[in-house]
Order: C-alpha cells, then structure tokens, then sequence
C-alpha cells in the first residue's frame, strides 16, 4: 500500500464543489512532491472531512483509501484504522453485495485487536466489527467471545454512550441465539444506566422491545406485555409510525399466547393500517394472519378464513418460511373446522414442504397430520402421525435436558477462559506499564545525571555568595519573627477588646430585662443577649488559644451550652447531653454555625422543655460523608415541622435562614418521639480541620 501514481502526477479532477478546496489540494500535492508526508496526510484529512460535511461518499471513499495507505506509511495506527474501516462502514451502507471481500477485510483488522499501540475505543470498534461478522456467519461461540470483549474494551473507554451501543447489540444477538436470560442481563443493565433516561426515545423504544421480546420467549408473558405497552407509548407519543406498528403487532401477538383474543385482534387492527401506510407488507402479512387465530379461539371461523385470504395474496411479496409455516398451521385448523377437508388436506401437503428450524415444528407437524387424517377417516395414518408426535415429543424433552446441561457447561467454560484471557491481558498491561517506568526511570536518570553535571560547575561559585546571603536571610527572619511576635499580641488584644465589648453590651441588654415588665420584651432582650454573648464567646476563645485563627469546637460548644443554662436558670433535673466532634473552625465558620446553635438550642428550651420535669436536650455536631450535621433535639412533645414557614416573621427563624442559607447548608425538621431539627453543611464549604 502506498503513493498512487494519479497523486504523484498531479492530475486533479475538479467541479464546482471542489473549487472550494482546490487550494488544499495543491498543497497536498506539494508535500508529496517535497516528502513531507505529515503535511500531506494533514491535507488529505481536511479533503476528506469536507467531501464528508456534504456527503459525497464516493469522494470520501477514496480520500480514505489514501489517508489510510499513508498514514500506515508514517506509523499513525489508530488514523490508518479509522479511515480503513469508515470506508468499511460507507460500503456496508450502499453496497448491497458487501459480502465481496469482507472476510479479508475483517481479517485484517482482526490483526491489530490487541495492538498496545490502540486505545480502547479502537479496540472496541475491531471487536464491534468482528462480532457483527461472526453473528451473520452464525458462529455462536466465536460471537459470544467477542461480545465479551467489546463490553470489556466499550467500559475501559470511559464512554458511556458506546458502553449501551455494546450491550444493546449483545442483548439483539443473544436473543437471536436463544439465549435470552443472558439479554435480558444487558438489557437490565442498560434500563439501570442514568445515561439511558438520556437517550432519543426511539433507542429507549429498541430496548424496550427488545426486553418484551424477550420476557416473551421465557414465558414471562406479564413483562413482556409491560415492556411491549412501554414501546407502544413512547412512539405514539413521538410519532415513531414503525415502532408503532411493531409494538402493536408484538403486543398482539403476546395477547394471543395469554389466550386474550379480543384485546389482541384490537392491537392488530391498529397496526394495520399502519403497516399499509409504511409499505411494512412483512408486518402487514403478520398482523392478517394472527388476526385470524384471534377469530379461531373465539370460534368464528368465517372471519378467520377471511383474514388468512388477505394474509395469502401477501405471502409470495414477503418470502418468510416462518410466516408462510404459521399461515398454513392456521389455515389448516380453520379449514377442518369450517368442514373443507380439500382445502385442509392442500394446504397440509404445502406445509410439509416448508422448511423452518424450530423444535416444535415436527411436533405442530404430526399434530396436523392427524387431525387431517382422522378427518379423512384414515385411522391407520392418523394413528402413524400421533405416535411420530409423542415420540418427537419425548426426544424434545430429552433434547432440552442435554441441551441444558451443555448449555451451563459451555457457560462455564467461556467464563473460565474469558478470566484467562482477562487475566492476560491485566498481566500484559501491567509489563507495559512497569516496561515504561523503567524507560522513564532511565531517561530520568539520564536527565538527572546531566542536570547534576551542570549543578556541580556552578556550587562552588554559589556558596559564597549563598553563605553570605544565608546571613543576611537570618538577620531578615530575626525582625520577621520579632513583627510576627507582635502583630499576634496585637490580635489577641483585638479579640479580647471586642469580646470585653460584646461583655458590655450583654451586660447592658441584662439591666434593661430587669427594667422591662412585658413578658414578650424580657423573651426578646433576653434572646438578643444569647446572641451577643454566643460572639463574645468566640473571640474569647480566640485570644485565650495559642493558635489565633482557629478555635476547638467541642470547647466552644461546653461554654455556649453552659451560657444558655446559667442565662435560663432551667431546672435541676434538666439531661443536657453533647455530642462534638474534635473539630475546629476559623471565625468566619464557626459565627454562623454558633448563632444557629444558639437559636436551635433557645427554641427547644423555650418550646420544648423549658420547666418540664425529666427534660431532656441533645446538642450533636458530626463530620459524616464529606458533610458536617448540626443537630439540636429535644423531649418536650413535638413541633410544629412547617415552624420554618408559619413564623417566618420570628428574628429567630430568621436568623437560621439567613445563616443557613450563608452555609449553603440543608435545613431538615424530624418530629417523632423526639423532636429534632439538624442543618447539614458541605464541609467543602468550611473553614475547618
């Protein structure tokens, strides 16, 4: 694979569009000409992705072509695959003959699936490939390997998009397989994904089906009507006609196996139409045909035959073994039902010559046999025909157990190598990890060799002159320190002045309660002081720790606590239990944190427990999963759990808004044998450790 002549003679084909790019086209020939085949490859990408944007594949084609032999030229794998199988997926798209040299196509990817060079998406979309292939050749085991991988490879891509594309894809052949729990796994999970409620509804509608189908096939008739009613809601809902159809003639078809005829001839009367209108002649044949079995349980057998006539005039169109079985089973039946022995007879020779691989089909086979020959009045035959059914019947059996059984064997021994395989791969990406570091090691190495080389040429011209400054440095750091010396002092007498200030201010707010005879002024007055000396504790606390900016939580919280009790003068027998974390908060934290404590704790000793007997009041704030809970509760017979709302015009209440709303933190009110109201804050939002 290389340079073709038609690029290295310049000749260029034009037309309107390719004006446009004609002046990238120069400047690949250009570069081919010079033997800079980097630029030229360049050139060539931005050819191929116009004639793409205007979907002129037949351009894009052989602009591929090129960018795939040049790009294996300059050793560019993962751009040489992606042109080399885009052109596989343009020819799978307009060529209807694209069995012609796939096998050697998909041969040749198939030789780069393990490549360490490839990222997994790469990897993913070979193994996508690869699996398709062995699918359509009817190679199970071979399919189901490579599904394994490309789930594995779809989920190490980090790309959840193409993680549902491979499980989705595996769920369609497993269920073509027969191997319908294993879909119904991967159908499962895709339903589970928080990427699926994403999804286009018409992709929803795919899974759904494809969980109905299934369901169906295992006998779980009353999942598979769920699923089926969940396609036919979302497409009547969007106006997906196809789908519609299909999940109508699907829930039909499933109303017919749960013996609900009338329910199920009400679905296939809706498809119809549908199907006529979509040209969907496979559906439509379908939908006639199942109509008419719907017609035979009921026993109107005239309607039936008129519905298997509009059905037969389809069958020659649609060319469907399968369809062209069911069609003469239930004719037949309708036949010796309505007396036409003939008819019935015809129809039964026709069906012996249909070929369909289905375990009952012999068995649905014998059956008619007899009942045409016992209709004919030929005892010995239809004798013939219902032992040939039993014993088919018996073999079946046999058949399902032995199948069974190497069904779980064969199971175990995919899971079994697929962990091999699994475990050499994780042996082989761990030798390509420790091969790299120590590569990195040795380039390191060498770096740091020269670097130290250079280094020890200029130590002795530093040391003096590092020696001399190390003196100066230290002089600096004296009168640093000494500042620093001060300008702590100077902060701690600031917290102390203020805290001497808030003292004040309680003290002032104390002698005008004693003044005060309304209850409600004393209540406010007495509340407002709380608040002060909540703050006056704090930058007590501040210049009273060595560590200026930071104040210990459970300390601050047995002073707040002891305030309010002293403040209130509650009874003897009050239990106030405290639960603090060793935790600890700078100012701009612990302020809010501290107002809301005081207005949660004043609440439940005012509302709550005040001069009750046995109060009691526990006071918690805990670092939990990345968030630290305030918890105020107390014993004194419930609140109200709208009180954030209804006093919305309380200080109180306000307050615990506000600096709720400033923590970012979630208000939560529990009202059982104890009453209890928490705020939960992000600890990312604090200042604390």
């Amino acid at each position: 694979m290389g340079i073709s002549a038609f690029d290295l003679n310049g000749q260029i084909e034009t037309n309107d569009f390719e004006v446009d790019i004609l002046s990238q086209k120069l400047k690949y020939q250009r570069a081919i000409l010079s033997g800079e085949k980097k630029n030229a490859l360049a050139h060539l990408e931005i050819i191929r992705n116009e004639y793409q944007g205007t979907n002129l594949w037949d351009s894009v084609l052989v602009y591929n072509h090129r960018i795939s032999d040049l790009a294996l030229i300059l050793g560019e794998l993962e751009i040489h695959l992606n042109a080399y199988m885009t052109n596989m997926e343009i020819e799978d798209m307009f060529n209807a003959k694209r069995k012609t040299g796939w096998s050697e196509k998909i041969a040749y990817i198939d030789k780069f699936k393990e490549d360490p060079g490839l990222n997994h998406f790469r990897k993913w979309s070979i193994y996508d490939k690869l699996s398709l292939f062995a699918y359509e050749n009817n190679l199970v085991d071979s399919t189901l390997f490579l599904l394994d991988k490309t789930i594995y490879h779809s989920d190490l891509s980090s790309q959840k998009p193409i993680s549902i594309a491979s499980r989705r894809k595996a769920a369609i052949f497993l269920n073509g397989f027969g191997k319908h729990h294993q879909a119904l796994v991967h159908l499962k999970w895709i339903e589970s994904s928080k990427k699926f409620s994403l999804e286009k509804p018409f992709l929803q509608s795919q899974i759904y089906d494809a969980m109905g189908l299934a369901f169906k096939e295992i006998n779980d008739y009353e999942k598979a009507q769920y699923y089926f009613e969940k396609v036919v809601n979302i497409c009547a809902k969007n106006g997906y006609q196809r789908g519609l159809a299909d999940g109508y003639n699907f829930l039909g078809q499933l109303l017919i196996f749960r013996e609900e005829p009338v329910q199920a001839r009400e679905n296939f009367i809706r498809a119809i139409p549908i199907c006529k209108q979509k040209k969907m002649t496979f559906e439509q044949a379908e939908c006639y045909v199942y109509t008419a079995a719907s017609y035979k349980m009921e026993g109107d057998y005239e309607s039936a035959n008129q519905y298997l006539d509009s059905a037969f005039s389809l069958l020659p169109v649609v060319d469907s073994s399968m369809l062209d079985f069911i069609y003469y089973r239930e004719k037949i039946e309708t036949d010796l039902s309505l007396g036409n022995i003939d008819d019935a007879t015809v129809c039964f020779e026709k069906l012996k010559k249909i070929h369909v691989s289905q375990k009952n089909v012999p068995t649905i086979v014998n059956t008619l046999g007899y009942k045409v020959s016992k209709a004919q009045g030929e005892s010995k035959v239809a004798l013939k025909y219902l032992e040939a059914s039993h014993r088919i019947q018996d073999s079946i059996r046999k058949l399902n157990d032995l199948e069974l059984t190497q069904r779980l064997e064969s199971e175990f021994n995919r899971n079994v190598q697929n962990e091999k395989i699994l475990n050499l791969d994780l042996e082989r990406v761990e030798q390509g990890k420790k091969l790299n570091r120590r590569n990195r090691i040795l380039v390191f190495g060498l770096i740091f060799l020269l670097i130290v080389s250079g280094l020890l040429f200029f130590l002795t011209k530093l040391y003096g002159k590092n020696k001399k400054n190390n003196k100066l440095l230290a002089e600096q750091n004296v009168v640093i320190n000494k500042a620093l010396g001060k300008n702590k002092l100077l902060l701690k007498e600031i917290h102390h002045r203020v805290k001497n200030n808030l003292q004040v201010i309680s003290s002032l707010l104390s002698l005008q309660e004693r003044k005060v005879d309304d209850e409600q002024t004393k209540e406010a007055l007495k509340s407002s002081k709380t608040r002060v000396e909540t703050m006056s504790i704090l930058h007590q606390s501040l210049y009273q720790n060595d560590e200026y900016r930071l104040i210990n939580a459970p300390q601050y919280f047995d002073k707040l606590i002891n305030n309010l009790v002293d403040t209130y003068s509650l009874r003897q027998d009050l239990k106030v239990t405290k639960v603090i974390d060793d935790l600890q908060f700078d100012i701009e934290s612990l302020i809010p944190i501290g107002l809301v404590a005081n207005e949660l704790i004043c609440n439940a000793i005012k509302h709550g427990v005040g001069d009750k007997p046995n109060g009691e009041i526990e006071i918690s704030l805990i670092a939990r999963d990345g968030a630290i809970v305030l918890s105020v509760s107390d014993n004194g017979g419930g609140i109200n759990e709208n009180f954030l709302i209804e006093d919305k015009d309380s200080l109180g209440v306000k307050l615990i808004k506000a600096f709720s709303n400033r923590l970012d933190a979630e208000l939560i009110v529990e009202n059982g044998s104890q009453s209890k109201v928490s705020i939960i804050m992000e600890k990312s939002v604090l200042q604390s450790t």
